[in-house]
């Protein structure tokens, strides 16, 4: 959980309009993001829940057109969630939200429909029979059957919550409960539904046990238009065989699949990176590691922290079993370092010291404090690491 999330929650309260009214919101900025929300897309914002369900805009609100109908709609993303006015249609759905879970799953290649369904009902959860999955609550009074009843969209003008209000806004389940690895890099009981991801996170606060997946960020880096810096005409590229994390809460689990690669030092992250080199000849006019941010952690409310480059000999780990309990040493020196990085942005380590032949090059990205960076991995290709090397003329 990012604790600026929290606090902001805790801290920032918004009056809350009923719908029927349909004034429009005041003009809201968010430095965290650089971003403003206003109008119906604002006041929808705030009536339905605000940073818990939707989180920080990380969009300026655009017209984008709607994959399923092809048509152009007024959208703003969040972290969470998707947001498009559609004029043509009455009050409260005037304002709807994307399936953001189900186009994600779509992208990252999973066939909900095709994944196991369960036999029935189960005692105390509630049975979604269109899809043939129960949600439950993981404590007392705790867990995803809790939080799905007590959130929801206010259009009925009663008190509490019903459950059309609960399903207009999260959608059906399409998935079993399952231990899944998020954009974070945290592994933590997992389940999808038509526009969410509910994460149960134990060792959080109660009221925070149950968080919302930050998909409409992780689909804003997956479509990320942020070329990386075009190199020197003569330069050669490599792009990395292999690489992965590890992380020191999970000691045993491999996370070379996971899209990221995360350096910092609370919990104990560090990256690995394999390159194949081959057409070196001559000397060597310069190497460059270059590395996109997609996000970062702030634990210490000290100043955003990049990472140091340093070079491996030992490159025998496979991107699919290194776990913590099993990582190589970085046992070469510290090449390069990068002090403050900001998402959304490439970075470049000078590793040329490193470069001295073709063959197999490892290199390593550490922290240097709890403030810690989250690059893409090569897994995203649009923005996957590169190494960049120019050779003397």
């Amino acid at each position: 959980m990012h604790h600026r999330g929290i606090i902001l929650v805790l801290l920032v309260l918004f009056t809350l309009i009923l719908p029927s009214s349909r004034v429009f919101a005041d003009e809201h900025c968010f430095p965290e993001t650089n971003t403003c929300i206003n109008g119906l897309l604002g006041l929808y914002w705030q009536e339905s829940g605000s940073f818990p369900i939707f989180g920080f805009p990380i969009t300026n609100a655009r017209n984008e057109t709607n994959l399923d109908t092809g048509q152009s709609y007024l959208t703003q993303w969040f972290e969470r969630s998707r947001l498009e006015l559609h004029p043509e249609n009455l009050a409260p759905y005037d304002v709807l939200l994307g399936r953001l879970g189900s186009d994600e799953l779509h992208r990252v290649g999973r066939n909900w429909q095709a994944e196991p369904r369960e036999r029935g009902p189960k005692q105390g959860c509630l049975w979604f029979d269109q899809t043939g999955h129960n949600v439950c609550d993981q404590a007392s009074p705790l867990g995803f059957k809790t939080y799905w009843e007590t959130h929801g969209l206010k259009f009925d003008g009663t008190p509490g919550t019903s459950y059309q209000e609960s399903l207009a806004l999260f959608g059906l389940p399409l998935t079993v409960p399952q231990m899944e690895t998020n954009g974070n890099g945290d592994t933590v009981l997992t389940q999808w539904f038509e526009r969410a991801r509910f994460e149960w996170h134990p060792n959080n606060p109660a009221a925070f046990r149950v968080l919302l997946g930050l998909l409409g960020g992780e689909v804003q880096l997956a479509n990320a238009s942020a070329p990386a810096p075009a190199p020197p005409d003569e330069a050669l590229v490599f792009h990395p065989v292999a690489d992965a994390f590890v992380h020191s809460d999970f000691p045993d689990e491999n996370f070379g699949r996971a899209g990221l690669l995360v350096a910092d030092l609370g919990p104990h992250r560090e990256t690995y990176l394999k390159f194949e080199l081959s057409g070196l000849s001559g000397s060597i006019a310069s190497a460059k590691l270059w590395v996109y941010v997609s996000t970062l952690t702030r634990h210490d409310g000290g100043s955003w922290a990049g990472s140091s480059a340093a070079r491996m000999n030992d490159t025998r780990w496979t991107e699919t079993d290194v776990t913590y309990n099993t990582r190589p040493a970085v046992d070469g020196p510290i090449l390069a370092t990068v002090k403050r990085v900001m998402p959304g942005q490439w970075y470049e380590f000078d590793v040329t010291v490193a470069v001295t032949s073709n063959g197999i090059l490892g290199l390593a990205l550490i922290g240097q404090s709890e403030n810690g960076a989250f690059y893409t991995s090569r897994e995203v290709s649009n923005v996957a690491p590169r190494l960049v090397v120019t050779l003397a003329r």
